[in-house]
């Protein structure tokens, strides 16, 4: 049938650099005309299934190819046919058929437009068996054709019957099941198609056409089309940007307000050289020398409407951003871990998150082998990190609070403080990246229909309760993935209590308890391991053969429940009361500082560094792996708690001067935003590409410097715009209210 011809069309991948190289394929297109004249007429015998193994399509097309000396003039005198008429019966529009025909006609003719629509196509390469399965052909090149074909044979006069239209053809194919854990459903072939072709044209001629194929191919393959069509803005759209302008008018507001008042009616305090200052005059004492007379500068207190017009001042929240005095008992080296942590975090995820468009993903697991790459294969535990120093502040700043009030805690300020100083940053930063990200970029990966699916409408509210980590981890289901590390947190933080409590009044108690459930966590992940067959790590390098399923169970049965990730934070709390009870004050021998601290680097180096034989083929066994899996965060939280407990006991020595350094400090106040908003920008830098990114190392350096650079500083404006706002009308309500900690 004539959808052969179409079909070609939308698949070609030659035409390149000799146009008359396409030729040859005019010889198919002959014999799809002749084979639907044959069906006309009834005399087609042949069975449905085309051409059965041990067919050879080339005997048939070899007759067409013979009876005219001149392929081009075959393919002309199969153009003048009426070819749209038998295609619409298959449901394509007519438009379609013939914007598609005049393609067709421009390419005999060589007209240059239409050779760059061909050449746009992606084309198979080399590197198939390394999954380098996309193939996007040049987005940029086929959205700039200008098609212009003349009005009639004579004319000089051109129009643009058409504009082009890129699309992806997506192959689904047994073979690539490999990488259906990470959403990759196929072969994706970019093509270029006239505007008046929609999905469901391009899908039927494909479907139509694969029977052409043999039937052990045409089996495995369920094509569908996705087309770059343009987006307008839809009522979400226009809501975020309406709700984000009026917010953002109250920024500048604010701002404008809060410098004028600080600069315009500032009191005067400079002299103007006739002794006189501020307007007061100078008078004699009885000594001679000159008292100055002044009334006391009077502050004048804002009102309460001017406290909370001033919470969104970039002027005020900035200056205190870059203030780095600490008070008395403020744990100083934390910033730098939870600094480090961050871009360890970063670091991680420029590895993973960018999967999908790597043109050999398969070298990811190569890497796992290098025995450098162990500290960033096992970059996942710099979560452990946070959980460790979420644990420990928690408990030093919760005791302190209760020896300062005699044992009293106002609770519900206690959790009411936790849930608004999160949440705020998290709604906003939704209700501007979910129904906005789409309209930001473009390209063969960028996702039009964004990055949430169905714009989190059946579960963003699970984000703001803190439940998300309990949801299944199908795309349907989640929002935000990352989040899974709040939920986490703020869980740990409503049993806080069951802890803190036993802790202050009966510390033995308090710390039996911890240990139980520290036994209680080993004995559960240990067991959900051995169940799931969990593997090692997540890029590879298991003792399973790589199974996707074993990966999505290690990802939702252990990497994001709290009972398998509490650990670390029950470890924080403990190093979090010794604090507390020692007073930052603790002598340790000289001799005995240094074995511990070497036992902390050994033990740390252990859990980074000792999967290197396993992810080398020298799989452990599961008993191993399941023990691994139950303790090696723990154990790092362990080691790490050394390392706050050592600095702030002034045991540190010049690590302490490092972690303690006072540029470190504002950069740590953005690590909560930096981690709300580092996924956002490596989505738009890799889903922004135009051809697949090659794996390297090099590649991945300079990635992640550029990436490092850009997040803290998109994290500035968010925590200008998101968080120091919210942290301020916390302040200022508390204070109208009378509600004291």
């Amino acid at each position: 049938m004539n959808t052969v011809a179409f079909l070609l069309v939308l698949i070609l991948p030659g035409v390149v650099s000799d146009p008359g190289e396409s030729l040859n394929y005019w010889k198919v297109i002959s014999a799809a005309r002749q084979r639907y004249t044959h069906e006309k007429q009834g005399l087609h015998q042949r069975h449905e299934s085309a051409f059965e193994e041990g067919d050879d399509p080339g005997v048939e097309f070899e007759g067409y190819s013979t009876r005219d000396n001149s392929t081009i003039e075959r393919a002309k005198q199969l153009l003048s046919m009426n070819v749209c008429d038998s295609v619409s019966a298959l449901n394509v529009s007519r438009k379609c058929c013939e914007d598609t025909k005049t393609i067709l006609t421009s390419l005999v003719q060589r007209q240059m437009w239409a050779i760059q629509m061909i050449d746009s196509y992606g084309k198979i390469p080399s590197g198939i068996m390394l999954g380098d399965y996309r193939y996007p052909g040049s987005y940029d090149e086929c959205k700039a054709i200008d098609v212009l074909v003349p009005i009639n044979k004579t004319s000089q006069i051109k129009r643009r019957p058409f504009s082009p239209k890129y699309c992806q053809v997506v192959l689904p194919n047994e073979a690539l099941k490999m990488f259906m854990s990470y959403g990759v459903p196929g072969i994706h072939l970019g093509i270029c198609v006239p505007d008046s072709c929609h999905e469901n044209d391009i899908n039927t001629l494909m479907y139509t056409g694969i029977h052409f194929l043999p039937i052990k191919i045409r089996e495995r393959l369920k094509p569908f089309t996705f087309c770059d069509n343009g987006l307008d803005f839809d009522g979400k759209a226009i809501f975020s940007i309406v709700a984000s302008s009026l917010y953002l008018l109250v920024i500048v507001a604010a701002t404008l307000y809060d410098i004028f008042t600080t600069n315009c009616l500032a009191p005067k305090t400079k002299g103007d050289g006739t002794g006189e200052k501020n307007g007061h005059l100078p008078i004699q004492n009885g000594t001679g020398s000159q008292v100055v007379l002044t009334r006391k500068d009077e502050k004048v207190e804002p009102g309460v409407g001017a406290k909370l017009l001033l919470c969104f001042s970039v002027y005020h929240n900035g200056t205190k951003f870059l203030n780095t005095n600490q008070s008395e008992g403020t744990l100083s080296c934390v910033h730098g871990i939870r600094f480090l942590s961050m871009t360890w975090v970063l670091l991680g995820h420029v590895y993973v998150f960018g999967i999908t468009v790597f043109k050999n993903p398969i070298t990811l697991g190569g890497f796992m082998k290098q025995f450098a790459f162990q500290a960033i294969g096992n970059a996942t535990v710099s979560v452990d990190s946070f959980f460790l120093l979420s644990g420990l502040l928690v408990a030093y700043s919760t005791l302190k609070a209760f020896s300062a009030r005699d044992g009293k805690m106002n609770w519900v300020y206690f959790y009411i403080h936790r849930y608004w100083r999160l949440t705020p940053p998290i709604l906003l930063l939704m209700m501007v990246y979910i129904p906005l990200f789409r309209y930001i970029g473009e390209g063969p990966f960028w996702p039009q229909q964004g990055t949430e699916v169905n714009f989190c409408k059946e579960s963003w509210f699970y984000n703001i309760l803190y439940l998300n980590n309990f949801l299944p981890t199908e795309q349907t289901k989640q929002c935000m993935g990352w989040l899974w590390y709040l939920a986490n947190d703020m869980q740990f933080y409503w049993i806080s209590p069951l802890l803190l409590v036993p802790l202050y009044f009966k510390p033995k108690i308090g710390q039996a308890i911890t240990a139980l459930l520290l036994l209680a966590h080993f004995i559960c992940t240990g067991f959900i391991a051995t169940n799931d067959h969990t593997q090692l790590n997540m890029l590879g390098g298991n003792n399973n053969n790589n199974n996707n399923q074993t990966t999505a169970n290690t990802f939702q049965d252990i990497y994001v429940k709290p009972y398998t990730r509490i650990g670390p934070y029950l470890i924080g709390l403990l190093y979090g009361y010794y604090l507390y009870k020692f007073n930052c004050k603790l002598h340790i021998n000289k001799y005995v500082n240094t074995v511990l601290w070497l036992m902390a680097t050994i033990s740390a180096v252990a859990v980074l560094y000792g999967l290197y034989n396993n992810n080398n083929g020298y799989y452990i066994t599961q008993e191993t792996a399941s023990f691994y899996t139950a303790v090696s965060r723990t154990v790092w939280g362990v080691c790490l708690g050394w390392v706050v407990l050592a600095c702030c006991t002034n045991n540190g020595g010049f690590v302490n001067t490092l972690l303690s350094w006072k540029a470190l400090i504002p950069l740590s106040r953005l690590t909560y935003c930096a981690y709300l908003v580092h996924p956002i920008i490596l989505y738009y830098f890799y889903f922004n590409q135009r051809y697949p990114l090659a794996p390297t190392q090099v590649t991945f350096v300079f990635l992640f410097l550029g990436c490092l650079g850009v997040t803290f500083m998109v994290a500035f404006l968010a925590s200008m715009a998101f968080e120091a706002p919210m942290l301020g009308l916390e302040k200022v309500l508390l204070q109208k209210l009378k509600i004291r900690k």
